[in-house]
This record gives C-alpha cells, sequence and structure tokens, in this order.
C-alpha cells in the first residue's frame, strides 16, 4: 500500500493514447475476479441501485469542500460505492495528504479525481452506444 501511494502517477504521465488505452485495460481481469470473490453481483438498474442504498447495501460518497477527492465526469446519481469501498476512497484521501505534508508541510489539502465508479448495467449498454472504450464486460457495473 504504501509502495502504491507513494509511487502514484499523475494524469500527465498518461499523456498519450497508446498509455491511456493500455490503462483502461489494465486492471479490468482483476476488477472482475475481485468482485467476484466477493460475492458482488451487478448493479442491472437504475431501480436496484436506489433499493440498494435505501438498504444500506451501497453508500453515497458525496463531494463536498471537506471531501479529499472530487469527482471528475462521474453522474451524481452514480457516486455510489460499497460501505467499504466508500472508507478505502477516504483512506486513500487521508494517506496521500499525509505523504504530500511530509514533503511540504504547509502545503494546502491536494484532492484527487474520482473519474468511475459504479454503473448500472443499463448505464454502460447506454454508454457503448457512444463511446468505443466502454467495455461490454465492465466492473464499474458492480457494486
Amino acid at each position: 500500500e504504501r509502495g502504491f501511494i507513494e509511487n502514484l502517477a499523475i494524469y500527465e504521465d498518461y499523456g498519450t493514447a497508446a498509455i491511456e488505452a493500455e490503462l483502461r485495460t489494465y486492471l479490468l481481469k482483476d476488477h472482475l475476479a475481485a468482485g467476484a470473490r466477493f460475492g458482488v453481483d451487478p448493479v442491472r438498474s437504475d431501480a436496484q441501485l436506489k433499493a440498494l442504498a435505501a438498504a444500506g447495501k451501497l453508500v453515497e460518497a458525496p463531494n463536498t469542500p471537506e471531501s479529499l477527492f472530487y469527482y471528475y465526469n462521474v453522474s451524481k446519481q452514480y457516486r455510489f460505492f460499497t460501505p467499504g469501498a466508500r472508507a478505502g476512497l477516504e483512506a486513500l484521501g487521508g494517506r496521500l495528504q499525509e505523504i504530500i505534508r511530509r514533503s511540504v508541510p504547509d502545503a494546502p489539502v491536494v484532492k484527487f479525481a474520482v473519474s468511475s465508479a459504479l454503473r448500472p448495467v443499463a448505464y454502460q449498454q447506454r454508454l457503448r452506444l457512444s463511446n468505443a472504450n466502454a467495455s461490454f464486460q465492465s466492473s464499474h457495473r458492480r457494486r
């Protein structure tokens, strides 16, 4: 974990189309395997997402001034995670601040971008109509 966080790549590191394409597919198999291992089923629709949220199985991760992350191109209705994933997102933000402050004690808060989150199957299918990068088999549809 420490090595991962301390060696996080900056977005500019993925400045070419070839490198970005590789990044988009690199972890797909791992994400799908993790979802299956943890028994996470695909979310089929917006209605199912709302039901899972009402039952507490999914939690919203709002973008507030206090958040240590911000959303980049993620629709508000899809900013949901499992409780563990949300806790991990918040922990990652806190640890990032610790690492930055070790080098620059008076540094302002540096937020990282969350560019994707949960996508119900129906949304992923619609996305494929306009986005060639949208996979038939997506890890976003998992909660």
